[in-house]
Order: structure tokens, then sequence, then C-alpha cells
């Protein structure tokens, strides 16, 4: 924690230290978006800087991860094709909105330009038509996989298989919530601040009933909580279940 302090307290102020970075390393960039806790002024010694660096052109869209003047660095460096594509993988795959929103609602580093407004452009037009909705199919495979996972908890063989399951369950059980309803979702640390936008009072709910879980093992509201986010779905499954595979 001291050598943090001290690394936090030398460092330079982080937007000078990005066009720092965009003029020696990416200086041929058509925009460069900067998102994440410290764009929003909410940052902390542990923090990195969150950067969507976009050219005209490029070979391979890559993710790159370094230390430049005692910064960590996450650079996710594209061109409008492979933002597009990264944009409809998470429009038909996880539904996870992180990249569109770091361009939509990042700080705009280079100058506004067309380019950069075609791209902030695209991505709303992504976020706006949400992910891909979910068949019935769908969302009854997420019901049985969290009812199953719900009864490990509850009927636990040892601590570390509940800890373990509850684990799993956080994000499954948020993410069921917002993917069931069409709405963009989260992963990680990310999760508790898109149900807190939602709905507060089921962000509090949440926020308990798994604390209670992971604090001393009592499940009681784990499993309401669950029953009431499965419930506009049909609740939690029964016992028989039957997924069919595509055919050959």
């Amino acid at each position: 924690i001291i050598y943090l302090n001290w690394i936090n307290h030398m460092r330079k102020e982080p937007s000078l230290v990005i066009k720092q970075l965009i003029s020696e390393r990416y200086n041929q960039a058509a925009a460069v978006f900067w998102a994440g806790s410290c764009a929003r002024n909410q940052g902390n010694q542990a923090s990195d800087l969150d950067l969507v660096i976009v050219f005209d052109t490029l070979t391979n869209a890559y993710r790159e991860a370094f230390l430049y003047e005692e910064w960590p660095i996450d650079a996710f460096v594209h061109d409008e094709i492979s933002l597009q594509y990264f944009f409809e993988e998470s429009r038909c795959g996880n539904g996870i909105s992180g990249l569109i929103h770091m361009v939509l609602y990042g700080q705009e580093i280079t100058a506004p330009s067309p380019f950069s407004q075609r791209i902030k452009a695209i991505a709303k037009q992504f976020l706006q038509a949400g992910p891909q909705a979910w068949n019935q199919e769908k969302i009854d495979m997420e019901r049985f996989l969290i009812t199953d996972v719900l009864e490990d908890i509850i009927f636990s063989k040892s601590r570390a298989e509940q800890l373990a399951s509850t684990a799993w369950l956080y994000e499954a059980l948020a993410q069921f919530y917002f993917l069931a309803q069409t709405k963009w979702c989260a992963s990680g640390k990310a999760t508790v601040a898109y149900l807190k936008q939602d709905d507060p009072n089921l962000a509090e709910d949440f926020l308990q009933s798994f604390e209670q879980v992971f604090q001393s093992g009592e499940t009681v509201n784990l499993k309401q909580l669950t029953q009431r986010i499965l419930e506009p779905y049909g609740g939690l499954m029964g016992r028989e279940f039957k997924a069919i595979a595509p055919a050959k």
C-alpha cells in the first residue's frame, strides 16, 4: 500500500500522460477515447488508464497492457471494421456492452472529427439496438443452470463448494436479469453498477443476499432473490429438462 501511494503521489496527471503516450506510440490514430474510473475522476492508486485507440485501418485489432510514466495502461486498439465486428460479437454473444460504452461515453482525447463522430454514432446504434433477444429455449437453459447451481449452494457438501458455486451464480444471475429482458449486461466489478442503475432496490437485495452466503453460508435470501428474478420467465426449474443439440 505504501508503494502504491508513493507511485500515485509521483505520477503525472493522467490526461497529460495519455496525450504524451499518443504522440509517442499511437501518433497515427484517428481517434482515442479514454474511459474507466480515472476518466470519471473516481480512480484510486490501483486504477489503470483504459483507452480505445482507433486507426483508419489495421491489419489486426489487438489489446495490450503495459506501464507508462508509472501508469498502468490498458489499450484496445482497433479500426472501424474491427470495432463493428466486436460490437456485433457482444450483441450476439455475451451481451456485455463494455467496449460500446467506452467508445460512446469515453472522453475524446484527440480532436473531434467526422471520423470520431461516425465511430460514436455506430456505438450508439448498437447500444440502442440492444443485445440479441433470447428465445424460450435459451431462457429455459439458463433457468435450469441457475436452479442447478442454487441447489448446489443450498445443499453444498462443503464450504469450499458453496463459495465456488456462489461466485458463479453472482454473475450468471445478474446477467440473466438483463439478457432475459434484452438489455445489455456487464461482468465483474461493473455488475452491481449496472444493477444499481437499472433497479436500485434490486441491487441492494442482490448485494445483501450474496454477502450473507459469502460471510455466513446463509442461503434463504439468495433463494428468494433467485426466485424473484426467474419468476417472470417460469421460476425455478423442476427436475424435468431437455435440451436438443443442433442437427448434424
